[in-house]
């Protein structure tokens, strides 16, 4: 079958490719040497595979991860993105033999090739060769501060900086983000000193997107679980990033940020792309904070509180108004919690305040929520339609009081933000 042309394929329960080498047949020696250029050229990242731990593929006396670059192979072939877990690498497994069959030369970390090896089980291969897989550490490292230099990805490997070579993101949705890498990859991140916004990953090819991301890729999820559970991210800073905070050759570290914000959008080459806000939260006292903060990106006025980072205080004229029409009482289970004062209630935002999201501080972007609502809406959980019916994890009709005007505008960001429209 020619390329270009979509190929179908099965996948086991495993979630693995079932017929690999009738699909991988195709795949040339070309086809090989131009997923290595394509490689390099993103920066020798690509999504889902990390670097080889056994293994190296040798090309014009450098060395390659051989999974990522036979998958990097096959989804040229089959026009489809194929992720690490579709199949298995090591000895014995069709991708080394594919690679093997058309005379590309592999051999183990310590040196010795994979024909004087021989096509042993993995589980037999002399333990000299093995590596054990680095823990996830999340939070600081010993011996490593902000401002921290790396010449390269592979320096940050051995400590479990960043455990992944071929990856911007050091997660999954299990155990949360321990670190991600700005190396320019993106065309969407935004990077404003103490406060970064972050394009997750999936769909990018070459540099550039060219299909959609979404929250099940493990990357995503994990920075999804940072945020949900307040774990702190290592931010890094390539020199291929365009900002002013980059170094201009190597890595930099950035320091510690918190995942405060997640939603999707359509990115600038019109495909849906996962963000976060990710807000510096380390613990410094040499540094300096930057200029940028999401308070000049509101528009109503806001008092402004001295600080490591300035936050916004909210206008809780406007909120109060809000709580008070609804008698505290939420506005999706009808609930009002009584306090030892009196209830409680919250005002929830419909499209989020500052940068990105430039939602207004006004009676029509506001809700009264009990916590648990709040917590689920700005998480995505459930939205509104234009009908004020629920979409998602939430049954009915929005209560709506005969003098709330909302916005519709506004639910209509929330929807496309998290998946909705």
């Amino acid at each position: 079958m020619g390329k270009g042309k979509l190929m179908k394929y099965e996948l086991d329960v495993s979630n693995r490719l079932k017929n690999l080498m009738q699909l991988a047949a195709p795949i040339t020696v070309a086809d090989i040497e131009a997923s290595i250029k394509r490689f390099v050229l993103n920066n020798r990242e690509v999504e889902t595979y990390a670097d080889s731990t056994g293994y190296d593929l040798i090309y014009d006396g450098e060395r390659y991860p051989p999974k990522a670059i036979f998958g990097l192979a096959l989804s040229s072939i089959l026009d489809e993105q194929i992720h690490s877990y579709h199949f298995t690498g090591g000895l014995g497994s069709e991708c080394f033999k594919v690679l093997t069959r058309l005379n590309f030369e592999i051999v183990s970390k310590v040196g010795r090739p994979i024909k004087e090896l021989g096509l042993t089980p993995e589980s037999k291969f002399p333990k000299e060769t093995r590596k054990t897989k680095r823990p996830m550490i999340i939070g600081d490292i010993p011996g490593i501060r902000e401002g921290h230099y790396f010449k390269d990805r592979k320096e940050m490997m051995p400590s479990s900086f960043h455990r992944v070579w071929t990856s911007g993101i050091d997660g999954n949705g299990k155990q949360g983000t321990a670190a991600i890498v700005l190396s320019g990859g993106y065309s969407d991140d935004a990077d404003y000193g103490d406060e970064i916004v972050y394009t997750g990953a999936g769909g990018n090819k070459e540099g550039k997107q060219v299909g959609d991301q979404t929250w099940l890729q493990p990357g995503n999820a994990g920075l999804l679980t940072s945020m949900d559970q307040g774990l702190a991210v290592r931010v890094i800073r390539g020199h291929q990033h365009k900002s002013p905070y980059s170094p201009k050759s190597g890595y930099s570290y950035a320091g510690l940020y918190r995942v405060v914000d997640a939603w999707q959008e359509v990115g600038n080459e019109g495909f849906r792309i996962c963000r976060y806000r990710l807000v510096y939260s380390d613990e410094n006292p040499d540094r300096i904070p930057s200029d940028n903060t999401n308070l000049e990106y509101l528009k109503k006025t806001n008092e402004r509180r001295a600080g490591s980072i300035l936050r916004l205080v909210r206008d809780t004229k406007i909120s109060k108004s809000i709580k008070k029409l609804y008698a505290h009482q939420c506005q999706v289970c009808g609930t009002a919690i009584r306090t030892k004062n009196g209830f409680y209630s919250e005002g929830a935002h419909i499209k989020p305040l500052g940068r990105p999201h430039d939602g207004d501080d006004s009676v029509d972007n506001l809700l009264c929520l009990c916590p648990n609502h709040h917590v689920m809406f700005d998480k995505g959980m459930f939205s509104v339609d234009d009908d004020f019916t629920f979409l998602g994890d939430a049954e009915g009709r929005l209560i709506v009081h005969p003098n709330h005007h909302i916005n519709l505008e506004n639910f209509k960001y929330h929807r496309s933000s998290h998946g909705y429209d």
